[in-house]
């Protein structure tokens, strides 16, 4: 199983949220943000658990809700912290 951790800290709109999980995920920034690319990321890695250290709910909420939707669908488990 695969933790992944992100730095809540450090996000505060799209583009830092991709910036934060591409670089917790080790992915290249080709995929740069891009829902479709997150999602094909996560399906095809073994599942998890993303640990969202100092979440502070500052993304979109449309945003936010399909983010967790891929997530979810991914069979990763959100631990906001």
């Amino acid at each position: 199983m695969q933790t992944i951790i992100l730095d809540g800290s450090a996000i505060s709109d799209r583009d830092s949220f991709f910036r934060v999980f591409w670089d917790a995920f080790l992915v290249p920034l080709y995929f740069w943000n891009n829902l479709d690319a997150l999602y094909d990321i996560l399906s095809e890695t073994e599942w998890g658990i993303i640990e969202w250290n100092q979440y502070n709910n500052s993304l979109n909420k449309d945003f936010e809700e399909a983010i967790m939707d891929i997530f979810q669908e991914c069979n990763y488990r959100v631990e906001k912290l």
